[in-house]
């Protein structure tokens, strides 16, 4: 059956050309060394809590509406269960 044996596709790899390790290293040093001197915490490029912003528009209007809809949905799930022992009952 060809459905059940379907090869799966290769991963995307895409190395860059050109690249100067060396310039990126010391603007990552110079970055770092300008944040401690001002006060502020170094970021590491691999910490993804401090690099990365959860709580960012998008994410919490996207909570806000799935919060609606799980109150919608349980909301009228009590509402068929109400109406459906006011009919049993009667």
């Amino acid at each position: 059956m060809i459905f059940f044996n379907l090869p799966k596709p290769r991963r995307f790899h895409h190395e860059y050309i050109y690249v100067d390790e060396r310039k990126e290293r010391l603007s990552k040093l110079k970055n770092r060394v300008k944040l401690e001197i001002e006060g502020g915490k170094a970021m590491e490029t691999n910490d993804k809590k401090v690099s990365f912003n959860f709580h960012s528009e998008r994410n919490t209007r996207q909570k806000a509406n799935n919060r609606f809809m799980m109150i919608v949905g349980i909301a009228t799930v009590l509402t068929i269960l109400a109406v459906l022992l006011i009919v049993y009952f009667m």
